[in-house]
């Protein structure tokens, strides 16, 4: 109930944003997506942690992810909730996970950082930040490689706001966390239902090296 009451709260009937199509046409370029990967979310003794068991592994699989784009000149964007501390009724509910400046809004120890591409949000649709929207656009990205968490929160939003715009969207398994695996999984079917592309890194790893 928490959680339901939680994302209710926070996010009204809007959990993912509106807006203008990218262009047609384009030529297939593919772009990954760290979202939320933070303190409070991924570190056991975090404000609002994922199901115990699952860091190490989103963390050696997002790794591994980024080791290989850093590499191969594809795009990687690092978002990041940063919440205003004022808000206090929100962030109650949010048990002050992710507030702007403190150590639990830092990217998560262990993560690999390749470059400084990082936008911070406070929707749970990345896409809410007009910069990454912008940025996006600007380096005529047309496929996202979504991974972090939460899978059923702001991984499904950003998912949302990505299909409506009109990217190919591809939700990395292994690189994606949950409250619980049984959320994680219910997630992914979702995913999946909306078209989504679900694929291990091992598979992403894969078609991102068959690319033209």
């Amino acid at each position: 109930m928490f959680w339901v009451l939680s994302f209710a709260l926070l996010h009204g009937c809007t959990p993912y944003t509106d807006g203008e199509p990218i262009k047609d046409g384009q030529p297939a370029k593919y772009g990954l997506l760290v979202l939320d990967m933070q303190n409070d979310f991924l570190r056991p003794d975090g404000k609002m942690p994922i199901a115990p068991g699952q860091a190490a592994g989103i963390l050696n699989a997002v790794n591994g992810l980024l080791a290989f784009v850093a590499q191969n000149n594809i795009e990687a964007v690092y978002i990041g909730n940063e919440f205003n501390k004022s808000d206090r009724v929100a962030n109650w509910f949010r048990n002050n996970a992710a507030l702007a400046g403190t150590e639990g809004a830092r990217l998560v120890d262990g993560l690999k950082i390749i470059n400084q591409n990082y936008f911070a949000k406070h929707h749970p649709d990345a896409f809410a930040n007009p910069d990454f929207d912008r940025y996006l656009r600007e380096k005529e990205i047309t496929r996202l490689a979504i991974t972090g968490v939460f899978a059923d929160q702001c991984v499904m939003s950003t998912v949302k706001g990505a299909l409506q715009r009109g990217y190919a969207v591809y939700a990395v398994s292994d690189g994606l966390g949950a409250k619980s695996d049984k959320k994680l999984a219910t997630a992914l079917d979702k995913l999946a239902d909306l078209g989504v592309s679900v694929l291990t890194a091992s598979q992403l790893l894969d078609k991102l090296g068959e690319r033209e």
